[in-house]
């Protein structure tokens, strides 16, 4: 039987540019931001961000390892391409980034919730989460159903976040619409105390208490923005344009790179963690252990 590869080609890429625009339209539709990182879609500095968090988790990552909320799935091929890695599986609540994922990058995906995972116990050598926790309600469920699918003995979860000194200092709600509840360093290692093990935290882009409150004060338009309601589409496009705006004037020889770096947002060991509520680090990575598991 003869196939013509060159149609099955021309479909293939028709189906997934009708995928892309569908993603983008119900965006639109919604009012709501993208919400994920697709490369080549997303800004170059967002891009570099996520990247470097996942080419740094893959120097830990080892055996089979589960990527949580792994979105487009890119990060999923990084942690494939390591020699110490023996499959990653990428887990998403959303149907279509799994699909853009399984096309671009060929990877294993499942569409499930991370807080009802559906694997047997202690089957993944590692974990990993990253800007995960943040967005779900019931964390301390999500917690223990990561516990609950970590292999007892020699179980990694990398886990990172976002440090709430610079994403919604001192406010009860988290300023993005998207995230549920966000941390400090001390309430994060607060919350997973019960079930994990805090081996090792990392920072990724140190900044100065400076900055905070400048952060803190660029982060009021958009708080008035969602007090009125502006949908959060809107919110982001105006925030942005703010905070570019301001970026400017800073910097005026800060240009966009023409591809994502991720060196230029380096990932540094904290020596000194425990309880610390101030540390000016934009982003936290852990590094944990299971306790134990439940009965």
């Amino acid at each position: 039987m003869h196939v013509d590869m060159q149609h099955y080609d021309n479909r293939s890429e028709m189906k997934l540019t009708m995928l892309i625009n569908k993603m983008f339209e119900s965006c639109r539709l919604s009012g709501k931001s993208l919400g994920f990182v697709m490369l080549g879609f997303s800004s170059n500095s967002s891009s570099a961000v996520h990247l470097a968090r996942y080419l740094f988790a893959s120097k830990m990552a080892t055996g089979l390892v589960l990527d949580v909320a792994s979105a487009s799935c890119y990060g999923t091929s990084i942690l494939n391409r390591q020699r110490q890695v023996s499959q990653a599986v990428a887990v998403d609540i959303n149907k279509d980034p799994l699909t853009y994922g399984k096309t671009v990058y060929k990877t294993d995906a499942i569409q499930a919730d991370a807080c009802y995972l559906p694997f047997r116990k202690g089957i993944f050598d590692t974990i990993v989460s990253l800007e995960t926790i943040e967005h779900i309600n019931d964390q301390r469920k999500f917690l223990c159903e990561l516990q609950y699918v970590l292999t007892k003995n020699n179980g990694t979860l990398i886990l990172s976040t976002p440090n709430k000194l610079f994403a919604s200092p001192f406010l009860s709600t988290p300023i993005r619409q998207q995230h549920a509840e966000e941390h400090y360093l001390g309430t994060l290692q607060e919350l997973m105390t019960d079930k994990f093990k805090v081996l090792e935290v990392y920072g990724q882009m140190k900044s100065s208490y400076t900055k905070a409150i400048r952060r803190a004060f660029s982060l009021i338009p958009r708080y008035l923005f969602m007090m009125i309601s502006i949908k959060e589409l809107y919110i982001d496009l105006l925030y942005n344009w703010f905070r570019s705006f301001i970026k400017r004037k800073e910097d005026k020889d800060d240009q966009e790179d023409l591809d994502p770096d991720p060196d230029k947002y380096p990932i540094t060991k904290i020596e000194h963690f425990s309880s610390n509520y101030s540390i000016p680090y934009e982003a936290f990575i852990v590094k944990t252990c299971p306790k134990k598991w439940i009965a």
